[in-house]
């Protein structure tokens, strides 16, 4: 699975597949502190009963213009409660867990991080020089997902930014998702305090 970013900011772009379907929006409005990331996937609206915890498609871009005319729906998956200086938090549904809680630095140098999934197995992100990528945390480190950074065809094909889900990822995808826009997110930040201070 390819998921294709409209925007080059994990945290403010709509998630299109290979066939151009959106299948997830990440949404963060500006703020100076405090700011909220809310991640929500694309589902159908089948005419039926209107389930509360669906909002309704918010317009943000020229590329939403599908998205109406599909009458797609967001359903939230999960929200990021940033803070710079206190405890990032995930929250999820009605249960809201601590970054430090849910996914631990697993070395010294704070490249790692591991969660543990809803299907019992425990996963590892690894936070790169230029890119973050998900793999099995056991043996195998058999990959899950990576991150291709946007690329402007200077070397090789021009492409947008995408993550790329493995098949062996495919039924965790929301908490990929959503495990992907912190890392990358913190693993940008880094990239570029570490420019600034050359």
């Amino acid at each position: 699975m390819q998921l294709t970013l409209s925007r080059n900011s994990p945290i403010n772009s709509v998630y299109r597949n290979q066939d151009g379907m959106p299948l997830y929006r990440v949404e963060t409005p500006f703020k100076l502190v405090g700011k909220t990331s809310t991640v929500a996937r694309f589902v159908s609206n089948s005419g039926t009963a209107h389930d509360e915890s669906v909002a309704h498609v918010r317009s943000d871009n020229e590329s939403d213009t599908d998205i109406h005319l599909m009458r797609l729906e967001e359903k939230e998956v999960a929200q990021i409660h940033w803070h710079r200086f206190g405890k990032t938090m995930f929250k999820f549904g009605d249960h809201t867990v601590s970054v430090g809680t849910y996914m631990p630095y697993t070395n010294l140098l704070a490249w790692k991080r591991d969660f543990t999934a809803s299907d019992g197995r425990s996963y590892q992100w690894t936070l790169g020089n230029d890119t973050s990528s998900l793999a099995l945390n056991d043996e195998s480190k058999t990959p899950i997902a990576r991150f291709h950074q946007r690329s402007y065809g200077v070397i090789g094909k021009a492409h947008k930014a995408y993550l790329e889900i493995y098949p062996e990822g495919e039924a965790i995808v929301d908490e990929i998702i959503t495990t992907f826009v912190y890392v990358e997110t913190r693993r940008d930040e880094r990239e570029k305090a570490a420019i600034s201070g050359a």
